[in-house]
């Protein structure tokens, strides 16, 4: 299982070969894909969380090797064994994402930020 969540997470960072938006509209579980994306927005209220150990599940997927790598293996570590919530301001303190937003305006800024990409690609053409 490791390797898989191992693989996949590569695979997200590496493969796909033009930018992602990631919008997480609020709190949940596997918030980790949005978090892999070139950017990433969230809205206000949102908490990040890795559940796994509380829940009797050794903490190790995807969820974790994200933390790792936006945070650094020992705050990881802290999050995965204590199900710490992150509140969305701490994520964007700690660079997890870029902007945090009230939900009703997430996706209309999600789409602002494509259309900016998209004009400084065809600016660049």
């Amino acid at each position: 299982m490791y390797q898989e969540s191992l693989r996949m997470i590569e695979n997200m960072i590496f493969c796909i070969d033009i930018p992602t938006i990631g919008a997480i509209n609020g709190s949940g579980s596997h918030w980790q894909m949005g978090t892999l994306c070139d950017i990433t927005i969230c809205a206000e209220g949102t908490d990040f969380f890795d559940a796994h150990y509380l829940g009797g599940v050794s903490p190790g997927d995807g969820i974790v090797l994200t933390l790792q790598n936006l945070t650094g293996i020992k705050r990881a570590a802290f999050c995965a064994y204590t199900g710490r919530n992150m509140n969305s301001q701490t994520a964007l303190d700690l660079g997890i994402v870029s902007e945090v937003l009230p939900n009703e305006k997430l996706l209309t800024r999600a789409w602002e930020l494509a259309e900016m990409i998209m004009q400084g690609a065809v600016a660049n053409k």
